[in-house]
């Protein structure tokens, strides 16, 4: 079989990924935690070619958004790590909050000025999506009231609509979610600041006061403004190019009609998570049986 552009891309991704030393967010989260709860979010967080696939639909299936690749760069930004597999993650984390917010702005934009109850209808929220809001735990009444009271902002009576609005919402605030529990900017007391490949020198108390105020006032580094301001503070780059850069190009091309392909289901493989809980569970017998 004739493998698709995507199919090259994912590959080749995971080639650049394999040569890179293992994540401290993977590991502090690890030891925080539980195996189970790895396994679950780790392969949100994790980017792959489900994961991978899912954000690539959610730009082929809405092109009635109109949305461009000026906004694209407006709003996911790569440029807060430098090297290693929290790169990756935090790379990663960029594109999936970018997009999120993205496609909120277009979507109060279209349901504000254009909305068509029968164009509407073709908004596509990819079938992935719905293992992310399975993840958020948060049941209580209000955050169901706050996903209410977001729905509301958009100023629709189409109840099918609302039903689909809601369906995204709950998505951005699972991934939301996901962020509070792995980002290492969300643990600045946890993580020692010791790895040379993050954006911020961890020895000088000026970038981590400067990256404490974006937080504060911004709430997170994936902000309109914060993008700006990263951008425009040469000691906040980093000459290392993201291993997203051909997975973005793809996405960019998608928005402008140069990519058309369909993206085939994932080929079948064995989990390598299953393979490591198999393990873990072997050496517990093991270990059991010795004593």
């Amino acid at each position: 079989m004739t493998q698709t552009r995507f199919g090259e891309i994912v590959q080749k991704f995971k080639q650049d990924k394999n040569r890179l030393p293992l994540s401290s967010c993977f590991m502090l989260e690890l030891a925080k935690n539980n195996l189970f709860r790895y396994v679950k979010e780790g392969k949100v967080i994790n980017p792959n070619y489900a994961t991978m696939k899912a954000m690539a639909e959610l730009y082929q299936c809405n092109k009635f958004l109109n949305i461009t690749v000026a906004e694209m760069d407006k709003y996911i930004s790569l440029t807060r790590f430098g090297y290693g597999r929290d790169k990756v993650v935090c790379d990663w984390c960029a594109i999936a909050n970018g997009t999120a917010e993205l496609f909120l702005h277009k979507l109060q934009i279209y349901c504000n000025t254009r909305f068509n109850p029968q164009e509407f209808s073709s908004f596509c929220i990819p079938k992935y999506f719905n293992y992310l809001i399975t993840l958020d735990v948060r049941n209580d009444l209000a955050h169901q009231r706050a996903i209410e009271a977001e729905v509301r902002t958009f100023g629709v009576t189409n109840l099918k609509a609302q039903k689909v609005l809601r369906t995204f919402i709950q998505t951005i605030k699972a991934i939301e979610y996901i962020e509070t529990r792995w980002c290492p900017f969300k643990y600045l007391i946890e993580i020692p600041f010791n790895r040379p490949y993050y954006y911020y020198d961890p020895y000088n108390v000026k970038h981590l006061q400067f990256a404490q105020k974006l937080l504060r006032q911004q709430g997170k580094i994936t902000c309109n403004n914060c993008i700006q301001v990263l951008n425009s503070v040469p000691e906040l780059r980093t000459a290392t190019p993201s291993i997203f850069t051909n997975y973005l190009t793809y996405l960019h091309d998608i928005v402008t009609g140069k990519e058309t392909e369909t993206i085939p289901p994932e080929p079948s493989t064995f989990p390598m998570s299953y393979i490591l809980l198999l393990f873990i569970i072997v050496l517990s017998i093991c270990l059991y049986n010795q004593i």
